[in-house]
């Protein structure tokens, strides 16, 4: 998986990668499952890859200041990142990864190709790099 930044990704028929733009990013999004949206907002925030954040714990997040302390380095994320956080683990009360899957395991590296691509080939945004 490539990282570039805080922003997604889509590759283009040239095979050149372009920046989503503001209103596919909210359409990708909302069409993931409130649990996948904890895990998309947290790599768009961070530009980090996903296996950065396979071993992160709820407990890890400092929700009041925006911070996600992983084992080698602390993430900022934005407010608005902080403040829908707050809102969908409210929803999964006893939650204990981060990014948690359906069994309530930590979710894998093929996460972006299962979940993320899928619904990102549904909107017409093609393949996804974040």
């Amino acid at each position: 998986m490539i990282s570039h930044g805080s922003l997604p990704f889509h590759v283009s028929r040239s095979g050149a990668l372009k920046p989503l733009n503001h209103e596919v990013q909210k359409r990708l999004q909302e069409s993931l499952s409130e649990r996948d949206q904890i895990i998309y907002l947290v790599l768009q925030d961070s530009g980090l890859p996903i296996v950065d954040f396979l071993e992160a714990k709820v407990t890890d997040l400092d929700l009041e200041r925006g911070i996600l302390r992983l084992k080698s380095k602390e993430v900022s994320l934005t407010s608005a990142t902080t403040a829908e956080l707050k809102r969908l683990l409210n929803q999964f009360p006893g939650r204990v990864h981060l990014f948690e899957g359906r069994c309530g395991k930590p979710v894998t590296p093929k996460w972006i190709r299962c979940v993320l691509e899928p619904s990102a080939r549904k909107l017409g945004a093609g393949e996804i790099i974040i």
